[in-house]
């Protein structure tokens, strides 16, 4: 007989329903979902960059450039050596929408700041 899972809430919907799915290449999406799987009840890990690249099969420029997509996008803070999951945020009908508004604020910010 097949268990039935307790939950299947491993990964919050918001990743779908707030544009995340939608804005993130593959590789960020396998990186996410291992820290995710990984990640303590505070959704911190400490797995090596060398580590994880072995472990998904990804080279450390992939690496590299998930973990830059998933933090710009406020999915990820990385202190090396510590990993956190953040938690998502799904936008009230005041703010901007999904992704795309969070993508819009930070290359806004970037271009006061020049």
């Amino acid at each position: 007989m097949k268990r039935q899972a307790k939950s299947y809430s491993i990964v919050d919907r918001h990743l779908l329903h707030g544009g995340y799915l939608e804005a993130v290449s593959h590789k960020a999406l396998v990186m996410y979902l291992f820290l995710v799987v990984v990640g303590d009840a505070t959704g911190r890990s400490f797995y090596s960059m060398g580590l994880m690249g072995r472990i998904l099969r990804m080279t450390d420029e992939d690496l590299a450039a998930s973990r830059i997509e998933l933090a710009n996008l406020e999915l990820i803070d990385y202190q090396p050596p510590y990993w956190r999951v953040l938690t998502l945020t799904y936008p009230s009908r005041s703010q901007e929408t999904g992704v795309v508004g969070v993508l819009v604020n930070q290359t806004l910010k970037r271009m006061e700041n020049r």
